[in-house]
Formats: C-alpha cells, sequence, structure tokens
C-alpha cells in the first residue's frame, strides 16, 4: 500500500516542522475496511489517527517521553484543519484525503497487477492543459543503465522534438489529420513537461510557465495522471523551466 509524507514542506513555527516529525498518510483499504490513517513519528512514538475523523487508531511504538504523546495528542486536528504548505487553498485534513482518493484510484484495479512494472520511471511527455491529457509519453526505467547525469541530476537522453518527430511521422504516414501531432507546427500549442529524478530518489516535473497560472483542480488531475504513468511518489515538485514555455520554437538541446 502506497506511504506518502504529508508534512514535508512545514517548517517550524507550524506544528509539525519536517525536521521534527513525521507525518505519513497510507491509503484505504477497501479489502479490511481500514479508513485512510495517518502516522505521527516523533520521540520514538508512532501513533496513528483516522484522516477523515482525527481520532486515535493506536499506538504502534512508545518512546521515552510522555510528553511527546502529550503533544501530538493535542495538536494532530489542529494540524489536519490548518492550510495545506502543499495546497494552500485546502486544509491538510482535505488535501490527506484528497491524496488518498488518488492512491484508490490508482490501486483499486489489480487485475494486471503481477503484470505491472512497479519501478520508478524518468522521462518526459506532451501534455494538452486544456483538457488535462497526456499526448504521449516516452519513459525508462529509473536505473543506472537507462538515464545520464546532468547536474547531479538524473534525466533521459530522449528529447521532446525527437518524440514529436516521431509521433507527427506516424499520423502523417495514417492519415490521421484528427491526431494532435499530424500538424507540424502545433507543437508550439501543447506543453512539454519532463520527470527528472535527483539523488535519494526526489522527482521533479519540469513544466512550462503556464503552469503559475493553473487551476488546482487541473493540477491535482495532472498530479494523478503523472503518477499513473511513472509510478512515482506523489510528492513530487512542479518546477518551472522557461524552455518548456508554450508558444517557444525548439531549444538548441532539442
Amino acid at each position: 500500500m502506497d506511504i506518502m509524507r504529508l508534512n514535508k514542506l512545514d517548517t517550524a513555527p507550524g506544528l509539525f516542522p519536517y525536521n521534527q516529525w513525521q507525518i505519513l498518510l497510507i491509503g484505504s483499504d477497501a479489502k479490511d475496511g481500514q479508513q485512510a490513517r495517518l502516522h505521527v513519528f516523533g520521540g520514538g512514538w508512532n501513533v496513528v489517527f483516522g484522516v477523515a475523523d482525527g481520532r486515535l487508531i493506536s499506538i504502534d511504538a512508545k518512546g521515552d517521553e510522555q510528553t511527546y504523546f502529550d503533544y501530538i495528542w493535542a495538536n494532530i486536528n489542529k494540524w489536519l484543519d490548518t492550510q495545506s504548505n502543499f495546497t494552500p487553498q485546502f486544509t491538510n485534513r482535505k488535501m490527506a484525503l484528497i491524496m488518498c482518493k488518488c492512491i484508490d484510484d490508482w490501486t483499486d484495479d489489480d487485475e494486471d497487477a503481477e503484470k505491472y512494472d512497479s519501478s520508478p520511471k524518468i522521462g518526459l511527455f506532451w501534455l494538452d492543459i486544456n483538457k488535462t491529457e497526456l499526448l504521449c509519453a516516452l519513459k525508462v526505467n529509473n536505473d543506472e543503465h537507462s538515464r545520464r547525469n546532468t547536474n547531479n541530476n538524473f534525466n533521459i537522453s530522449e528529447t521532446h522534438r525527437q518524440l514529436w518527430d516521431k509521433m507527427h511521422e506516424d499520423s502523417v504516414a495514417r492519415n490521421d489529420d484528427s491526431s494532435p501531432f499530424y500538424n507540424y507546427q502545433n507543437y508550439k500549442q501543447f506543453a512539454r513537461c519532463r520527470v527528472v529524478c535527483y539523488r535519494f530518489n526526489q522527482y521533479d516535473i519540469a513544466v512550462g510557465d503556464w503552469y503559475s497560472s493553473y487551476p488546482i483542480e487541473n493540477e491535482l488531475r495532472l498530479r494523478n495522471l503523472i503518477i499513473n504513468e511513472f509510478n512515482i511518489p506523489y510528492d513530487f515538485d512542479f518546477v518551472i523551466d522557461e524552455t518548456l514555455n508554450l508558444n517557444r520554437e525548439w531549444s538548441e538541446s532539442e
């Protein structure tokens, strides 16, 4: 079952700064009736709460100092009802429930689970930002044999231009004028995005400046699409790269 850290961006004087506490989300499990739950780690304690109601579910580990538990008990629901540092439009509770829904949507279909390659991917993709749809993607396993190191980043060596050229040639060969790739100049209208991995398996999504005004509901859908396509953790960051802006000619690197 997928686990993600919710207080990754929290700092002092917040209630649970990331360098003192860990708050991990575990998705719901319809098979055993468990609701989405939080594990709060600090001072040797591991205290489990329900996300929706904030009630204490269990104490999975006890630390030496009772004051840690007392602090968690007094503040976890306050933290759940404060503004999320991931998405300021939502509270931490609302954001956790949205994240849990994404996890559940992703993992509910187990029909091909044994055949599914669960390893994280790096790569690139073309995006229709108006429909929040991935038009096509190129991805490789995130391992030493399929990535190149650029400024300590692990990045796929292929380019958006190579992928666009391939898709354009294919649509022309099939005479598919309904394809977004059929008209070669359409590349200026669609968004180029790249999945990059840093050390310690931290992922970023490089995007154009359109992202700065992207509606939150579209971002959440896009985040879920990227997770499904590239199998990376939910807590990745979107980073603006001007070379990926809309209406730009090909960059020298492409």
